[in-house]
Protein backbone atom coordinates (compact mmCIF):
# COMPACT_ATOMS: atom_id res chain seq x y z
CA UNK A 1 0.00 0.00 0.00
CA UNK A 2 2.88 2.36 0.81
CA UNK A 3 4.46 1.63 -2.59
CA UNK A 4 1.11 2.33 -4.28
CA UNK A 5 0.81 5.70 -2.53
CA UNK A 6 4.38 6.53 -3.51
CA UNK A 7 3.47 5.92 -7.16
CA UNK A 8 -0.04 7.35 -7.17
CA UNK A 9 0.29 10.68 -5.34
CA UNK A 10 3.18 12.15 -7.42
CA UNK A 11 1.51 10.89 -10.61
CA UNK A 12 -1.79 12.59 -9.74
CA UNK A 13 -0.07 15.87 -8.91
CA UNK A 14 2.08 15.89 -12.05
CA UNK A 15 -0.84 14.75 -14.23
CA UNK A 16 -3.16 17.46 -12.91
CA UNK A 17 -0.57 20.18 -13.51
CA UNK A 18 0.10 18.89 -17.05
CA UNK A 19 -3.57 18.66 -18.02
CA UNK A 20 -4.20 22.19 -16.76
CA UNK A 21 -1.13 23.71 -18.43
CA UNK A 22 -1.75 22.08 -21.82
CA UNK A 23 -4.85 24.18 -22.41
CA UNK A 24 -2.68 27.11 -23.55
CA UNK A 25 0.22 27.33 -26.03
CA UNK A 26 2.60 28.67 -23.37
CA UNK A 27 1.75 25.71 -21.16
CA UNK A 28 2.41 23.28 -24.00
CA UNK A 29 5.74 24.98 -24.72
CA UNK A 30 6.78 24.85 -21.07
CA UNK A 31 5.97 21.16 -20.73
CA UNK A 32 7.63 20.13 -24.01
CA UNK A 33 10.79 22.13 -23.22
CA UNK A 34 10.94 20.74 -19.68
CA UNK A 35 10.43 17.18 -20.93
CA UNK A 36 13.01 17.65 -23.69
CA UNK A 37 15.66 18.81 -21.24
CA UNK A 38 14.97 15.93 -18.89
CA UNK A 39 14.94 13.34 -21.66
CA UNK A 40 18.13 14.78 -23.18
CA UNK A 41 20.08 14.30 -19.97
CA UNK A 42 18.83 10.75 -19.52
CA UNK A 43 19.30 9.75 -23.15
CA UNK A 44 22.89 10.97 -23.09
CA UNK A 45 23.55 9.15 -19.83
CA UNK A 46 22.13 5.85 -21.10
CA UNK A 47 23.82 5.99 -24.50
CA UNK A 48 27.26 6.75 -23.05
CA UNK A 49 26.88 3.87 -20.61
CA UNK A 50 26.37 1.53 -23.55
CA UNK A 51 29.08 3.00 -25.81
CA UNK A 52 31.30 5.39 -23.80
CA UNK A 53 33.80 5.70 -26.67
CA UNK A 54 31.30 7.85 -28.59
CA UNK A 55 30.64 10.26 -25.72
CA UNK A 56 31.59 13.42 -27.64
CA UNK A 57 29.58 12.43 -30.71
CA UNK A 58 26.55 11.66 -28.58
CA UNK A 59 26.92 15.01 -26.82
CA UNK A 60 27.02 16.87 -30.15
CA UNK A 61 23.97 15.08 -31.58
CA UNK A 62 22.03 15.47 -28.35
CA UNK A 63 22.79 19.19 -28.03
CA UNK A 64 21.88 19.85 -31.67
CA UNK A 65 18.57 17.99 -31.38
CA UNK A 66 17.73 19.73 -28.10
CA UNK A 67 18.33 23.19 -29.56
CA UNK A 68 16.24 22.33 -32.61
CA UNK A 69 13.44 21.12 -30.32
CA UNK A 70 13.35 24.53 -28.60
CA UNK A 71 13.04 26.24 -31.98
CA UNK A 72 10.49 23.75 -33.27
CA UNK A 73 8.06 24.09 -30.39
CA UNK A 74 8.42 27.88 -30.13
CA UNK A 75 7.79 28.34 -33.84
CA UNK A 76 4.61 26.29 -33.76
CA UNK A 77 3.25 27.96 -30.63
CA UNK A 78 4.27 31.51 -31.56
CA UNK A 79 4.76 31.70 -35.37
CA UNK A 80 4.59 35.50 -35.27
CA UNK A 81 7.80 35.53 -33.23
CA UNK A 82 9.62 32.97 -35.37
CA UNK A 83 8.25 33.42 -38.90
CA UNK A 84 11.03 31.54 -40.74
CA UNK A 85 9.50 28.32 -42.06
CA UNK A 86 12.69 27.02 -43.64
CA UNK A 87 13.62 24.82 -40.71
CA UNK A 88 10.30 24.61 -38.90
CA UNK A 89 8.77 21.55 -40.53
CA UNK A 90 10.12 18.05 -40.00
CA UNK A 91 9.50 16.08 -43.24
CA UNK A 92 6.72 13.67 -42.49
CA UNK A 93 8.73 10.90 -44.11
CA UNK A 94 10.89 10.91 -40.99
CA UNK A 95 8.07 9.15 -39.17
CA UNK A 96 8.49 6.22 -41.54
CA UNK A 97 12.21 6.19 -40.74
CA UNK A 98 11.28 6.23 -37.06
CA UNK A 99 9.21 3.08 -37.45
CA UNK A 100 11.99 1.30 -39.37
CA UNK A 101 14.66 2.25 -36.83
CA UNK A 102 12.61 1.12 -33.88
CA UNK A 103 11.90 -2.20 -35.55
CA UNK A 104 15.45 -3.07 -34.50
CA UNK A 105 13.83 -4.03 -31.22
CA UNK A 106 12.83 -7.21 -33.05
CA UNK A 107 16.15 -7.65 -34.88
CA UNK A 108 19.01 -8.07 -32.46
CA UNK A 109 21.79 -8.74 -34.97
CA UNK A 110 23.07 -5.15 -34.81
CA UNK A 111 20.93 -4.05 -31.90
CA UNK A 112 23.66 -3.10 -29.45
CA UNK A 113 25.53 -0.95 -31.99
CA UNK A 114 22.44 0.87 -33.26
CA UNK A 115 20.47 1.39 -30.06
CA UNK A 116 22.54 4.16 -28.42
CA UNK A 117 22.17 6.37 -31.51
CA UNK A 118 18.49 5.53 -31.94
CA UNK A 119 18.00 6.26 -28.24
CA UNK A 120 19.31 9.79 -28.85
CA UNK A 121 17.02 10.42 -31.81
CA UNK A 122 13.63 8.76 -31.33
CA UNK A 123 12.47 10.70 -28.24
CA UNK A 124 12.93 13.97 -30.14
CA UNK A 125 10.78 12.68 -32.99
CA UNK A 126 8.21 11.81 -30.36
CA UNK A 127 8.40 15.35 -28.97
CA UNK A 128 8.03 16.83 -32.47
CA UNK A 129 4.98 14.63 -32.99
CA UNK A 130 3.43 15.82 -29.73
CA UNK A 131 3.79 19.39 -30.98
CA UNK A 132 2.27 18.46 -34.34
CA UNK A 133 -0.58 16.74 -32.52
CA UNK A 134 -1.50 20.07 -30.91
CA UNK A 135 -1.65 21.64 -34.39
CA UNK A 136 -3.07 18.71 -36.33
CA UNK A 137 -5.74 20.96 -37.86
CA UNK A 138 -3.31 23.91 -38.31
CA UNK A 139 -4.50 25.66 -35.15
CA UNK A 140 -3.74 25.06 -31.50
CA UNK A 141 -5.95 22.32 -30.04
CA UNK A 142 -5.07 20.73 -26.71
CA UNK A 143 -7.68 17.94 -26.87
CA UNK A 144 -5.79 15.42 -29.09
CA UNK A 145 -2.71 15.51 -26.87
CA UNK A 146 -4.80 15.20 -23.73
CA UNK A 147 -6.64 12.20 -25.18
CA UNK A 148 -3.29 10.57 -25.94
CA UNK A 149 -2.08 11.27 -22.40
CA UNK A 150 -5.27 9.84 -20.89
CA UNK A 151 -4.97 6.76 -23.10
CA UNK A 152 -1.37 6.12 -22.03
CA UNK A 153 -2.13 6.70 -18.36
CA UNK A 154 -5.15 4.40 -18.50
CA UNK A 155 -3.08 1.72 -20.23
CA UNK A 156 -0.38 1.96 -17.54
CA UNK A 157 -2.89 1.86 -14.70
CA UNK A 158 -4.88 -1.09 -16.08
CA UNK A 159 -1.70 -2.98 -16.97
CA UNK A 160 -0.32 -2.46 -13.46
CA UNK A 161 -3.43 -3.51 -11.56
CA UNK A 162 -4.47 -6.39 -13.82
CA UNK A 163 -0.94 -7.66 -14.23
CA UNK A 164 -0.30 -7.53 -10.47
CA UNK A 165 -3.48 -9.44 -9.63
CA UNK A 166 -3.95 -11.86 -12.54
CA UNK A 167 -0.24 -12.46 -13.23
CA UNK A 168 0.29 -15.36 -15.67
CA UNK A 169 2.83 -15.78 -18.50
CA UNK A 170 5.45 -13.11 -19.06
CA UNK A 171 5.21 -10.84 -22.10
CA UNK A 172 8.93 -10.42 -22.86
CA UNK A 173 10.96 -11.92 -20.00
CA UNK A 174 14.33 -11.35 -21.66
CA UNK A 175 13.64 -7.59 -21.93
CA UNK A 176 11.26 -6.77 -19.08
CA UNK A 177 10.72 -9.68 -16.69
CA UNK A 178 7.91 -8.01 -14.71
CA UNK A 179 5.50 -7.46 -17.60
CA UNK A 180 2.80 -10.07 -18.10
CA UNK A 181 0.49 -10.87 -21.00
CA UNK A 182 -2.52 -10.27 -18.74
CA UNK A 183 -1.26 -6.78 -17.90
CA UNK A 184 -0.55 -6.12 -21.57
CA UNK A 185 -4.12 -7.02 -22.56
CA UNK A 186 -5.41 -5.02 -19.60
CA UNK A 187 -3.66 -2.00 -21.07
CA UNK A 188 -5.83 -2.29 -24.18
CA UNK A 189 -8.96 -2.26 -22.01
CA UNK A 190 -7.68 0.91 -20.33
CA UNK A 191 -7.12 2.66 -23.67
CA UNK A 192 -10.57 1.67 -24.96
CA UNK A 193 -12.20 3.03 -21.79
CA UNK A 194 -10.21 6.28 -21.84
CA UNK A 195 -10.87 6.77 -25.56
CA UNK A 196 -14.59 6.13 -25.15
CA UNK A 197 -14.87 8.60 -22.27
CA UNK A 198 -12.87 11.16 -24.26
CA UNK A 199 -15.17 10.66 -27.24
CA UNK A 200 -18.21 11.33 -25.07
CA UNK A 201 -16.98 14.31 -23.07
CA UNK A 202 -13.83 15.79 -24.59
CA UNK A 203 -13.36 15.43 -28.34
CA UNK A 204 -15.55 15.09 -31.43
CA UNK A 205 -14.65 11.59 -32.61
CA UNK A 206 -16.65 8.88 -34.32
CA UNK A 207 -16.62 5.17 -33.51
CA UNK A 208 -14.26 4.30 -36.42
CA UNK A 209 -11.73 6.71 -34.94
CA UNK A 210 -11.88 4.94 -31.60
CA UNK A 211 -11.53 1.46 -33.10
CA UNK A 212 -8.45 2.53 -35.05
CA UNK A 213 -6.98 4.64 -32.24
CA UNK A 214 -7.21 2.06 -29.44
CA UNK A 215 -5.25 -0.86 -30.97
CA UNK A 216 -2.66 1.35 -32.70
CA UNK A 217 -1.88 3.34 -29.56
CA UNK A 218 -1.91 0.13 -27.50
CA UNK A 219 0.64 -1.61 -29.71
CA UNK A 220 2.86 1.44 -30.16
CA UNK A 221 2.99 2.35 -26.48
CA UNK A 222 3.76 -1.29 -25.62
CA UNK A 223 6.67 -1.23 -28.07
CA UNK A 224 7.94 2.03 -26.60
CA UNK A 225 7.91 0.57 -23.12
CA UNK A 226 9.81 -2.52 -24.24
CA UNK A 227 12.26 -0.46 -26.27
CA UNK A 228 13.26 1.68 -23.29
CA UNK A 229 13.46 -1.42 -21.09
CA UNK A 230 15.95 -2.87 -23.58
CA UNK A 231 17.98 0.34 -23.50
CA UNK A 232 18.13 0.28 -19.70
CA UNK A 233 19.07 -3.39 -19.69
CA UNK A 234 21.98 -2.72 -22.06
CA UNK A 235 23.05 0.27 -19.95
CA UNK A 236 22.84 -1.80 -16.77
CA UNK A 237 20.43 0.52 -14.90
CA UNK A 238 16.99 -0.02 -13.40
CA UNK A 239 15.63 3.49 -13.99
CA UNK A 240 16.54 6.06 -16.63
CA UNK A 241 16.79 8.76 -13.94
CA UNK A 242 15.08 10.23 -10.89
CA UNK A 243 12.20 12.57 -11.60
CA UNK A 244 9.08 11.40 -9.75
CA UNK A 245 9.27 9.34 -6.52
CA UNK A 246 8.27 5.77 -7.34
CA UNK A 247 8.31 6.44 -11.09
CA UNK A 248 11.97 6.80 -12.04
CA UNK A 249 13.09 9.30 -14.66
CA UNK A 250 11.58 11.20 -17.57
CA UNK A 251 12.04 8.35 -20.05
CA UNK A 252 10.55 5.87 -17.58
CA UNK A 253 7.34 7.90 -17.65
CA UNK A 254 7.40 9.17 -21.23
CA UNK A 255 8.70 6.19 -23.22
CA UNK A 256 5.25 4.96 -24.23
CA UNK A 257 4.03 8.48 -24.97
CA UNK A 258 7.01 9.38 -27.15
CA UNK A 259 6.83 6.16 -29.14
CA UNK A 260 3.07 6.36 -29.74
CA UNK A 261 2.97 10.10 -30.57
CA UNK A 262 3.86 9.73 -34.30
CA UNK A 263 1.21 7.03 -34.67
CA UNK A 264 -1.37 9.27 -33.02
CA UNK A 265 -0.42 12.01 -35.45
CA UNK A 266 -0.75 9.59 -38.39
CA UNK A 267 -4.24 8.60 -37.30
CA UNK A 268 -5.61 12.11 -36.81
CA UNK A 269 -3.87 13.80 -39.75
CA UNK A 270 -3.10 11.38 -42.53
CA UNK A 271 -6.27 9.34 -42.13
CA UNK A 272 -8.21 12.58 -41.56
CA UNK A 273 -10.42 11.03 -38.89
Amino acid sequence: MKDLRLRLIPALIAGTIALYALQWPIGMVSIIVFAAMGCALEMYRLSTKIQPQYRQGFLFINSLMLLYTFYYVLHHAFPELLPNHALSEIPYGVFSVYIILLSTLLKRIWLKKALPLINLIYPYIGLFSLVELCFVHHRFEWQPLVVLLLSIWAADAFAYFIGSNVKGPKLAPSISPNKTISGWIGGLAGIVLASWLSMRFLIDWTWPTLWIWAPVIWLSCSMGDLFESQIKRLAGVKDSGFFLPGHGGFLDRLDSLLYSAPFAFFILYYLDL
